[in-house]
């Protein structure tokens, strides 16, 4: 009696395969080492920038998750990678592999929360009317709650059909090609990028306007770092945007998933890397105007307190006491409102 043996998946077939891929590996590589070793630096950085003050803002808290995401995405995918070239024929574990899709699509919501921060700083949540706070934070709140709710619902579907199978290559690839799931979180990740930096940039743009109508005594230095700080959140947005757009292409036309997870990846790392720069860009200059000290020192790029000559006015009633000035709402953009918050307090009596 001859018994025949169906193996779960053909070996043949599957070296095969894979190299078919091990150029784009070499590719994958060369694009995403440089990237993931410049995070740890990044985070050396930040706190070689930073004070015990500024540590306890949210942005930074923020720009340190981010970083760590990032360098738990790397290690996660050098140990797969490691697994695949040493045992090639071996089932992956289930747990690493929802791993590594769990930290590739979750590191961009931590990352646009820095997005949602920078909206705040215009608006302090002390002072600001609840209506109109409302009216601003609800769209990003609504998209954020929404991708969550997709990361999940996608994470739970991938641990019970796709992220049992015995391959990586075949997980992926059952998982990739029109995934409704991937399609509508990127969708929101877009919509939610394109209102907090828009939002975060015409504010910017109109107050660097030679014909703003904010009441402030005009200073080129001030303008001229606002001006940075503008092409800093464009930056910031745009590649992102172009990126998420590549992606909904490719998973909607490409049923192979290594291009479009060549730019998910790199997406997410060169999100970090804009992030953060903009963050040590700052910091460092006020370490370069002498302002390093536990009260004024912040990731700001306006100049020293004591120079500032431009000034707006929340109110007219009270004009002198609660007269604040516009640099130091711009550094709440980078420090998540809460020097705005401190600012835009009741005085004393």
């Amino acid at each position: 009696m001859t018994v025949t043996v169906r193996p779960n998946i053909d070996a043949v077939g599957y070296l095969k395969s894979s190299s078919t891929t091990s150029s784009r590996a070499k590719l994958h590589r060369g694009l995403t080492t440089p990237l993931r070793a410049s995070l740890v630096p990044l985070v050396f950085t930040l706190f070689y920038f930073s004070t015990p003050h500024t540590r306890r803002h949210p942005v930074f808290i923020l720009n340190i998750l981010a970083c760590c995401s990032g360098i738990c995405e790397a290690a996660l995918n050098a140990t797969l990678e490691t697994k695949q070239i040493l045992y090639p024929l071996e089932p992956v574990s289930e747990g690493l592999l929802t791993a590594v899709i769990a930290f590739a699509i979750v590191s961009p919501v931590v990352i646009d929360s820095i997005l949602l921060f920078r909206v705040i700083a215009f608006y302090p949540i002390k002072t600001t009317p609840r209506r109109l706070l409302i009216s601003i934070l609800a769209l990003p709140v609504i998209v954020k709650s929404g991708r969550f709710v997709t990361i999940v619902l996608y994470l739970n579907d991938f641990c019970r059909t796709s992220g049992r199978l015995p391959s990586v290559l075949l997980a992926a690839e059952s998982t990739w090609f029109k995934n409704s799931y991937f399609m509508a979180e990127w969708s929101l990740q877009m919509v939610d990028n394109i209102y907090a930096s828009a939002f975060f940039s015409y504010k910017l743009w109109l107050y660097q306007r030679p014909e703003s109508s904010t009441d402030m005594i005009r200073n080129n230095s001030l303008l001229m770092h606002v001006r940075s700080l503008f092409l800093i959140a464009l930056g910031n947005f745009i590649f992102p945007v172009i990126m998420n757009i590549a992606c909904l292409v490719l998973i909607a036309q490409d049923p192979s998933f290594i291009t479009g997870a060549y730019v998910l990846i790199t997406n997410n790392y060169v999100a970090i890397l804009g992030v953060v720069f903009a963050t040590i860009w700052t910091r460092k200059q006020n370490w370069n105007r002498g302002t390093n000290n536990s009260e004024s020192s912040t990731f700001d790029p306006s100049p020293n307190r004591k120079s500032i000559l431009s000034t707006m006015h929340f109110g007219t009633a009270h004009a002198p006491q609660t007269q604040t000035s516009l640099t130091d709402d711009v550094s709440s953009s980078w420090l998540g409102g809460t020097r705005g918050g401190e600012k835009h307090q009741d005085p004393e009596p």
